[in-house]
């Protein structure tokens, strides 16, 4: 084994000294230009998938070169048991991908802490680990595609593409790129054999490939569907998403409509009597509106976050980047690029600066949302000040709006009305309380926005659900509500919004498999926290797709009993695969059909007839 290892080191020396240098060399030039520690999710991402394309390509190379079958048995008929050759061989490939990947992040993330005086937190310390693990996941992939059977290998995608989906952050992400590199070494040891051809035995190999492949062919299938629909609605040119006038009265009209003509729709069947009037003042009056981010605040620990956690102060050529580890913002000249202090909370009559509660998200204006709590940072003198605090557990979801007199702040439960004009006078005033609050009227996941109108006697506040989510959810509504000057609440309209697209599309994740839609749900969830932002009111399931959803499962039931007795399983595999088959439904039929293929039907033998043979 320690011979194949260093045979392997030796075969790829100079392909690894060439990458590791200029690898190397790229992260040097990228510090230069600016901190790569401090960048949006989405440059992240990118830089996983070029990794993780390396690690392919290589494992496509290494192991291509062994899977012409001469060169095949030649490396599995040595006097090795064959758990040592696949030590040599993958254990060097690894190794070299440490030194290739890791070894040049961590070189970076060094540096960063030594020569500059950036932040450079324990969490940064594990860029290196979870670079090498996303390179080993394309590696060990790309092992599999070259030696498993090429009719399913491919399929297995799913597992490297889990941490993309995964909302873990921190040390539960890094817990998930375990778990996918400890199933996917499982899956090259079960295909590293010297039959190449031959399918998965027992019960645990048979459950190890299918659960990956099934997801992978749940997921096409899905794309496939919703690919469908559109390109056949786009033919015959009734496609609601690119129609020039969607339906009335739909999720896409209401997801486009402007403030004033969401409130003029919400407020048409309205039996108050002043709705006639509110409709016209809403055509000439300033409408404002707000609405929930996309992305959550950042959890303490988490390695990359979707915003840069940094404040620009131009007038003092500052920089301030928070440190995970010490609470507070540290300064940086961008002159000199030298350390320029810490900035932390302050306090109203005390000089001292506290570290924030929570890992903050600049949001723009020298807002600084965190758990609870909205600062803002004070360019005349370098403070952070309580601005706006949330009661109970409640959790900003929106950057600050200003809206007239008022600035509106959306939480994960209600909508509040500020007054901030006293902090124009008097910087050092204590964080006035909330002037109004109107509660949401449903999750503040299926929440598209909220529209706020001034009236004469308070405030009509729109709130629309659903048009964000036209393809997967259920149908939407709008609700307006009368908010007075006394803070008094009343439901003026409610209008139902109906969806522009039929059952089949929408609910596709369901009927295709009801359980596959489960294990995705469990799969994102897996080791995450609950964020309130995601928090959703799935509508109920027609009857009619449940139907759907029964019928192909039974469907895929009965096709696998009659197509396992054509497959060479034993009987505790063959009942495995009809059980799984009609509890998952399509997907799991396809995987049995691409993992183990059918055998030729035995024609009937031939009988011999005796010749006669002449006198």
């Amino acid at each position: 084994m320690i011979d194949l290892f260093k045979a392997q080191l030796i075969r790829f020396r100079w392909w690894l000294a060439a990458f590791g240098f200029a690898h190397l060399g790229v992260l040097a030039f990228v510090s230069r230009m600016m901190d790569p520690l401090q960048q949006r999710s989405g440059l992240y991402n990118l830089i996983g998938v070029l990794y993780f394309v390396l690690g392919l390509l290589f494992g496509l190379y290494q192991l291509g070169g062994y899977r012409r079958p001469n060169a095949w048995l030649n490396l599995m008929h040595r006097p090795l048991p064959r758990r040592a050759i696949g030590a040599g061989v993958f254990g060097a490939g690894a190794f070299l991908l440490a030194l290739a990947v890791a070894l040049p992040v961590l070189a970076m993330v060094a540096g960063q802490y030594a020569w500059t005086a950036r932040v450079v937190d324990t969490r940064h310390w594990w860029l290196p680990v979870a670079a090498w693990c996303v390179a080993m996941a394309g590696y060990l992939f790309g092992a599999y595609c070259m030696i498993a059977a090429r009719r399913y290998a491919v399929l297995v995608l799913s597992l490297p593409l889990l941490p993309l989906y995964s909302d873990a952050a921190g040390g539960a992400m890094m817990a998930i790129h375990a778990a996918v590199l400890t199933w996917l070494a499982v899956l090259v040891a079960i295909a590293f054999k010297p039959d190449l051809s031959a399918p998965p035995r027992g019960l645990a190999a048979n459950l190890a490939v299918a659960l990956p492949v099934q997801a992978m062919i749940y997921v096409l299938l899905c794309v496939a569907i919703n690919l469908g629909f559109q390109l056949g609605w786009i033919a015959i040119g009734s496609d609601p998403l690119n129609s020039g006038a969607p339906p009335k009265g739909g999720l896409i009209e209401s997801d486009r409509a402007k403030g004033p003509e969401l409130i003029i729709a919400g407020l048409a069947a309205s039996a108050d009597a002043d709705a006639r009037l509110w409709r016209e003042q809403a055509r000439i009056s300033e409408v404002y509106r707000i609405g929930p981010r996309r992305q959550p605040l950042p959890t303490r620990g988490e390695l990359v976050t979707a915003e840069p956690q940094i404040i620009g102060d131009a007038s003092r050529n500052l920089l301030w980047s928070y440190s995970d580890d010490s609470g507070y913002f540290h300064g940086r000249d961008t002159l000199t690029r030298r350390a320029a202090g810490t900035l932390g909370v302050s306090i109203v009559g005390d000089d001292a600066q506290r570290p924030l509660p929570s890992p903050p998200l600049p949001v723009g204006d020298g807002y600084v949302l965190t758990e609870h709590a909205v600062y803002q940072y004070d360019p005349h003198d370098a403070r952070l000040r309580l601005r706006m605090a949330l009661p109970g557990n409640e959790i900003p979801v929106a950057a600050p709006e200003p809206a007239g007199d008022s600035t509106l702040l959306l939480s994960d439960r209600a909508l509040y009305f500020f007054d901030l004009r006293g902090f124009a006078e008097n910087v050092d005033a204590p964080a006035p309380l909330p002037r109004q609050r109107i509660d949401l009227a449903g999750p503040v996941g299926n929440l598209s926005g909220v529209d706020v109108l001034e009236i004469g006697d308070g405030y009509l506040v729109s709130m629309t659900y659903g048009s964000r989510n036209f393809q997967t959810l259920g149908d939407g509504y709008q609700v307006v509500f009368k908010l007075g000057e006394d803070g008094r609440v009343a439901q003026v309209a409610r209008r139902e919004l109906s969806p522009d697209f039929p059952a089949l599309l929408r609910y596709r994740l369901y009927w295709l498999s009801p359980a596959m839609q489960a294990l995705e749900h469990a799969a994102v969830g897996f080791l995450a926290r609950p964020q309130p932002l995601y928090a959703v009111e799935p509508p109920p399931v027609p009857e009619n797709i449940r139907m759907h959803a029964l019928v192909l499962c039974v469907l895929s039931f009965f096709l696998a009993w009659n197509w396992s007795a054509r497959m060479r399983l034993s009987r505790a595999e063959r009942w495995a695969w009809i059980v799984g088959c009609g509890l998952v439904g399509i997907p799991a039929l396809l995987s049995l059909r691409l993992i183990h293929p059918l055998s030729p039907r035995r024609e009937p033998a031939m009988q011999a007839v005796p010749v006669a043979t002449p006198a």
